[in-house]
Formats: C-alpha cells, structure tokens, sequence
C-alpha cells in the first residue's frame, strides 16, 4: 500500500528524540552554569583577594605559600582561628574595611596567646589599629604618607625599606617597597624594616618635601611577643599585591614571613 505511514522503527526513533532534545538541551545549560559558578568560586575581583589574579590581587602569596609547603587556608569567618593550630600557623589580615567585633577580636586574641602568629598590614584605615589593640599589641599604623626622594622606585611614593634586626623574617630579604604607604608608631615592638633616612611624612600630603616635614628613617614593618604568640605589622598591605610582587625583594620577604609555618590562614572575613 502506498501513503505517508512511517514504520514503527521510525516513529519509534523519532519520539525519542523528541523526548531527548529538551533533556540534552536543560542538561547542557546546567552544565554551562555550574562550570561558570566554578570559575567565579576560583576568582576574585576585590582588592587584596586571594583568589585575584590582577595586580591588585595577592593570588601571589597563595603560590607563595605552595613554593614554601605552607598550606593555605581562606579564613571567611573568624571561627576559623579556634580550628586552627596556633603553633607554626600564620594569620593575614590585610586592610579590614569593616570592624572586628568584641567577640570576633577575642578570637584572635585566644589565637595570638595560645602561639598563633598574626600579621596586620593597614596603611589609612583604623579597624586594623583596632584589631591590634584589642589583640594586645603595642604598635599603631600612624595613616601619614611616607615618600622618599631619594631612595624610591619609580616615583618618591615607593620608598624603599631595609632590614633593621636580624630576624627569621629578615633573612635573605634585602629590602621591601610599599606601594603609597604610611608608617608605624613601633613603641615597645621591634622595627624590622625602616625606610631610609632620606624619607619623610607628607603629612599635608602635598607630594612634596616642605621645610616642616623632617628627612629620618621611619619603621614600616615591627615584630612583637603577646602571650605565646607573634603579631607582626605591616604600613602597607599593597607590600603583596600581585603588582609589588618582584619589586625590591618583597617576594622574598613573603617566603621568609610563610617558610617557617606550616600553614597561613589567610583572613577575609573582614
């Protein structure tokens, strides 16, 4: 017989693809998303993110960390001081742009006192001071500009800083460079870094060297004991930034800060 009759065969082939083709279709499009979620849950936009790749990232200190076998671990929350092992761990904090509360600072100050070593590097901010005076330490950021003239990178607003004591975290490191950054009110802290005596504190920030503004050399990074534990501070978190990465010897300044830990916890809760 003749006509337009399909053979079961074939009406058979063609539902099925008409009921694949939407399920193909939606199970594509999952896959699309999920792999999109994954690359975001890799990457960072934000300054000082340690999943940023960009010169205002610090994905450096996590390679960093890999050369030293210092395990890295993304602090989100500040819980994750009390799961941490105080002894050889290191903790970041770089520029907190919101407070610490009185519980979330108590926590790392428990951290700090039972052998924990902290790191705060701010430059104009207060929550950092804030940080560091609740944990019990003694040096302040002062937030005044530091320029020097003379011993600088590519502009006065780069100065250069060299060691100051002979320290685990000084060794091989000939100096560092901060990137706009101020100085430290050391006070019972040791400086471990100084800028060089041709500095100054543009405090009227004018980008030049008035007569009331007075050439002498100026702590950047201090070192101090709280309890069984170390808190370091840093004048300038752009120290690692990606794009300060090779300049002066600032990568080897974060090997010497991370080689001696076993793992950094690197805290973005804030």
């Amino acid at each position: 017989p003749t006509g337009h009759c399909h053979s079961p065969h074939l009406l058979f082939v063609m539902r099925l693809a008409g009921w694949l083709y939407p399920r193909v279709l939606l199970v594509s499009m999952v896959a699309v998303v999920l792999l999109t979620l994954l690359a975001a849950g890799g990457t960072s936009s934000a300054s000082l993110a340690a999943f940023n790749p960009s010169w205002d990232g610090t994905s450096q200190v996590r390679s960093v960390a890999d050369a030293t076998d210092t395990e890295p671990v993304i602090a989100r929350n500040v819980s994750t001081y009390q799961n941490a092992s105080p002894n050889r761990t290191i903790a970041f904090v770089m520029s907190p742009t919101e407070p610490y509360s009185d519980t979330e600072s108590q926590a790392v100050a428990s951290f700090v006192r039972a052998g924990g070593t902290v790191l705060v590097a701010e430059d104009y901010g207060s929550h950092g001071n804030d940080l560091l005076r609740a944990v019990g330490a003694d040096a302040r950021v002062t937030g005044v500009s530091l320029r020097d003239e003379q011993r600088q990178g590519s502009s006065p607003a780069f100065p250069r800083a060299t060691p100051q004591s002979n320290h685990p975290y000084t060794a091989n490191v000939s100096g560092i460079m901060p990137n706009h950054g101020s100085t430290i009110d050391a006070a019972n802290a040791t400086p471990l870094f100084v800028s060089s005596e041709f500095s100054y504190l543009d405090r009227n920030r004018n980008e030049e060297l008035d007569d009331s503004e007075v050439l002498q050399r100026h702590p950047v990074v201090t070192v101090e004991s709280v309890g069984a534990g170390t808190v370091i501070v840093v004048s300038d978190a752009s120290v690692f930034l990606n794009a300060m990465h090779e300049r002066s010897d600032n990568a080897a300044f974060a090997r010497a800060l991370l080689a001696p830990h076993d793992a950094v916890l690197l805290d973005v809760s804030h």
